[in-house]
């Protein structure tokens, strides 16, 4: 699994994550991170408020 710029990955990549893991793989789960990691947040705060 090569890097993607601005990504890291914290866990360990064992077996067939290298293989899932592709670069477009990652850039598109950083895209979806960028985009929605503050709505996400805010949903879990309203939810615990609850």
């Amino acid at each position: 699994m090569s890097q993607v710029e601005g990504v890291r990955i914290t866990g360990p990549v064992q077996g067939r994550h290298a293989d899932l893991l592709t670069p477009e793989a990652v850039k598109f789960l950083a895209v979806l991170h960028r985009n929605f990691e503050a709505t996400r947040q805010d949903l879990l705060r309203a939810r615990a408020i609850r």
